[in-house]
């Protein structure tokens, strides 16, 4: 009987061991499982991240396109303003020219007359 009984007891304690075997293992693959899945969702969760900032980026690079564009025109605008400006003094000098000849023009004809 006591033979049956360290019999029994081994048995017991063998199929204590492997069921602790068993809970061990299983508690290593939730851990596993649970990192794994945690350090996929968190690289997820960085790429979307990733993604929405250079979508920000891009939406800020055309609107400085756009800026960039708009300043060019106003560039080019004001040049035109600048050379029709220039184009007028010249004119307005021309005729200051042409006015003192004629002032000139005039005096030598007084100075002649009297």
């Amino acid at each position: 009987t006591t033979f049956y009984k360290a019999m029994a007891s081994n048995k017991n304690s063998s199929n204590m061991r492997n069921r602790l075997i068993l809970v061990v293992a299983g508690m290593l693959v939730l851990s596993a499982l649970a990192y794994f899945s945690i350090k996929y969702f968190s690289e997820k969760s960085e790429n979307e991240k990733k993604e929405n900032r250079i979508a920000e980026l891009s939406t800020e690079i055309l609107d400085l396109e756009e800026d960039i564009f708009e300043l060019n025109n106003d560039l080019e605008e004001k040049d035109m303003n600048l050379a029709e400006k220039e184009k007028k003094i010249d004119e307005n000098k021309a005729q200051i020219k042409d006015l003192l000849a004629r002032l000139n023009t005039a005096k030598q004809k007084d100075k002649t007359q009297t």
